[in-house]
């Protein structure tokens, strides 16, 4: 069973969530202004922040929040039938279950490449840099490899209101 849950909390309310969670196996897709990272695991999302706004995400469920003013507003998607736990004095504004779901595919941009030790990423003609994903060490990454992540979209009467991540993989098709 899918369920949504919503919930406004101040930026410390909102760190103390994410320190909350009980594993560190998640993506996390983070932005503000000048500046998009796209990167994994609790330590490195919390060493400089949330930022304005931004996604962390791993098969059980996602997290999105959204600086509006001096308050983040946060969505959690899940199927698992529970919201994860919150912090202490915190409680979710807003639940709602019974969302209809459907797996999808996103292609993220470029293809694999390595020209040394230090300089490997994903490589799209039009953007003038390496494209950095936090692809999984398991896979054996080789030249023109392209990535993609797993998704859920969240339907209500057929029409799809959410996409929650789930994880970046290698496209295998």
């Amino acid at each position: 069973m899918a369920i949504v849950g919503s919930i406004t909390v101040s930026q410390s309310a909102a760190i103390r969530m994410v320190e909350s969670l009980n594993h560190d196996d998640f993506y996390f897709l983070r932005s503000k202004v000048d500046e998009i990272e796209f990167g994994s695991g609790k330590e490195s999302l919390l060493s400089s922040g949330l930022w304005e706004m931004g996604r962390l995400f791993n098969e059980e469920y996602e997290i999105r929040w959204r600086l509006d003013e001096d308050q983040y507003k946060i969505v959690v998607l899940t199927e698992m039938g529970d919201l994860p736990k919150l912090p202490d004095r915190i409680e979710y504004g807003y639940t709602e279950d019974g969302w209809d779901t459907a797996e999808t595919q996103i292609m993220l941009w470029g293809d694999y490449k390595t020209y040394s030790d230090d300089a490997q990423g994903f490589l799209e003609v039009k953007i003038p840099d390496f494209l950095k994903y936090p692809i999984p060490k398991a896979a054996r990454w080789i030249e023109k490899d392209e990535a993609m992540i797993h998704g859920v979209d969240y339907l209500k009467d057929g029409i799809i209101l959410y996409t929650r991540f789930k994880e970046v993989a290698k496209n295998v098709l």
